[in-house]
């Protein structure tokens, strides 16, 4: 059984003043190191895990000790709040990273599963610099249909939002331009975050002359980008010397 499912959270009722904010940066960590895991984690009998960060208030006394809860894999660790809300943005993330980590080794160890799928997907996220962004395999690069450009859907999920873009690139596959086509905040109570990008993440992308759409799995559009092209001219025939004009303009349909 693939282990699919990797989060780590606050213990129940621990009491933080930016317990949202703490919650959200939880959140794009475990999605970055779950995505480096490549569904190499296997288990016999457990589908999740979860790490549970506890400041030794109200301690339970379970503090390091593995759980096996039908097949979920649960650990509660000891973890400094005062110390993170001291740190900066990449640090904050880095101790998050870190504490997952090594709550997923000691049950990895606990129930003999193979750890090194685990040292890989953290030596990612690190090499990363712990940003959590990719092109999306599942919607796949297409080319257009003069077969000059291919696009693609990127994705940006740091601390508190969620970016969905639309890339063109060209023949050469070098980046011509990058569209902001939706985003999702996680301050924002009234969605359910990150769930709500799931529509978009198992959605379609089409080219339609010199657009490219994205619609969600529900066929809702989610957002269109069209081709611009560089215009050259020859400045200097004697030389054959190239220069491109500063100024884009878009291709008529």
């Amino acid at each position: 059984m693939v282990v699919d499912n990797i989060e780590i959270r606050p213990y129940f009722g621990t009491e933080l003043a930016n317990k949202l904010k703490f919650e959200l940066n939880c959140l794009s960590i475990a999605s970055l190191y779950k995505r480096n895991l490549q569904n190499k984690l296997i288990s016999k009998n457990h589908g999740k895990v979860i790490i549970y960060l506890s400041d030794n208030q109200g301690n339970t006394g379970k503090q390091n000790a593995v759980e096996d809860l039908l097949n979920i894999a649960t650990i509660q660790m000891n973890f400094d709040f005062a110390n993170y809300f001291k740190q900066n943005a990449y640090k904050k993330r880095l101790l998050i990273l870190d504490e997952l980590h090594k709550g997923a080794i000691e049950i990895a160890k606990h129930f003999k599963w193979d750890t090194k799928p685990l040292n890989e997907a953290y030596n990612k996220c690190v090499d990363a610099k712990l940003e959590n962004n990719w092109i999306s395999e599942k919607l796949k690069t297409k080319s257009s249909a003069n077969h000059k450009h291919k696009a693609a859907v990127y994705f940006e999920y740091d601390n508190t939002e969620i970016r969905v873009y639309l890339i063109i690139y060209d023949k050469s596959e070098k980046q011509q331009q990058k569209t902001l086509v939706f985003t999702l905040n996680g301050l924002n109570r009234n969605i359910m975050y990150p769930d709500d990008i799931m529509p978009i993440i198992n959605g379609k992308t089409k080219w339609l002359k010199d657009e490219f759409i994205l619609s969600d799995k529900n066929n809702k559009e989610i957002g269109r980008t069209k081709v611009k092209e560089t215009n050259i001219k020859y400045i200097n025939e004697k030389t054959n010397s190239l220069v491109a004009e500063k100024a884009e303009k878009y291709l008529k349909p």
